[in-house]
């Protein structure tokens, strides 16, 4: 599979809420990352069909036709979300938040079954996800009328039981924490005095994949996993050079991705908080510059024709320290097009 579907395959499939929207009360209020996947809605995307068609199978990244075998669910009619969110301060720690329908129990079911006494956390019983002796823990949530079915995933005992505690309502969550639009917090008793770290972005009414990090650190700091992998995936989807690669590491805060469908038009938005409207400046030159890079290759002309059209459908916007880029494109009209380009350059499409 070449470069690009790669690392649309990585977001599309990212398991690494009430029925597939995002549910900031499931979230801890001192994350420093949280990515939601609706897994529903991706299931029935014009993005994935067109894809499908294709032949590009970005599934198969993941293994997950084995992964779905091994726990006897279908992860894109089974499952209905999945939000995973890290914290600590260099996102040590993550969990894993997941829901679906009725089969989702089945699977924790039978995953119980064979091994030692379920042990109890947060009142909750917890099992071993996988075999073997280092593996995360499960707790399967109580069944609520009109809800989905819920599984918590934490690494150890006590990371689970902090993230039951904040499903609970008994710990600070991103519920609480002030909207990105500048609104007002949640009314909460348990609201801490202040959360100037809280993520504050959320996803659009039409995301399918949504990302963010919490306000980075200094200068000079090191970044956490997510952001550096964030980071790291802009640069190879942008194709960028090394010091391209340098002008995004050293300039980024934060980030904010957010992929969906508004009827069969793919809707994407990325944003990066940077230290000062010089950086946006340099992040946006050296984007640019990987767009004219791509353009100057010789193609046929309707290759050129087709390249042309979706570089044409991006924008750039910079605002102070904050820089956005935005794309609408047709979903199916833009694998097309990808899949011809990169025909042209001789690049095979994966299967």
């Amino acid at each position: 599979m070449n470069a690009r579907w790669s690392v649309l395959a990585l977001l599309v499939c990212a398991p690494s809420v009430q029925a597939g929207g995002f549910d900031p009360s499931c979230v801890a209020a001192n994350a420093t990352s949280v990515l939601h996947v609706d897994m529903a809605g991706v299931g029935r995307s014009t993005l994935l069909r067109a894809l499908h068609a294709s032949g590009q199978r970005v599934e198969n990244e993941f293994d997950v036709d084995s992964l779905s075998k091994e726990f006897g669910i279908d992860f894109f009619s089974d499952l209905f979300s999945i939000t995973s969110y890290s914290t600590g301060a260099r996102g040590e720690s993550t969990v894993t938040v997941v829901a679906g329908n009725e089969q989702l129990a089945a699977a924790w079911a039978r995953r119980a079954k064979g091994q030692a006494p379920a042990r109890r956390v947060a009142g909750r019983e917890a099992i071993a996800l996988m075999r073997g002796s280092d593996t995360p823990l499960v707790a399967l949530l109580p069944a609520r009328p009109g809800s989905p079915r819920m599984a918590v995933i934490a690494k150890d005992e006590a990371a689970l039981q902090s993230a039951l505690i904040v499903i609970d309502g008994e710990a600070p969550t991103l519920a609480d924490a002030p909207r990105a639009t500048g609104g007002a917090a949640t009314s909460s008793s348990k609201r801490p005095k202040e959360t100037p770290q809280a993520i504050v972005a959320r996803p659009a009414d039409s995301s399918l994949i949504f990302a963010a990090t919490a306000p980075g650190a200094p200068s000079g700091a090191r970044m956490t996993p997510f952001l550096e992998r964030g980071l790291s995936l802009l640069c190879e989807f942008a194709d960028l050079d090394s010091a391209g690669k340098d002008v995004v590491g050293l300039a980024a805060r934060t980030l904010e991705f957010d992929l969906g469908e508004v009827g069969t038009d793919l809707v994407v938005r990325l944003a990066i908080e940077t230290a000062s409207p010089s950086d946006v400046r340099k992040l946006e030159d050296v984007l640019r510059g990987a767009m004219t890079k791509s353009a100057a290759v010789k193609d046929a002309p309707e290759a050129a024709s087709r390249l042309k059209r979706v570089f044409d459908a991006i924008r750039f916007e910079s605002r102070s320290a904050r820089f956005t880029a935005s794309f609408l494109y047709g979903a199916s009209q833009l694998v097309a097009d990808i899949d011809l380009i990169e025909s042209s350059r001789g690049i095979r499409p994966g299967r």
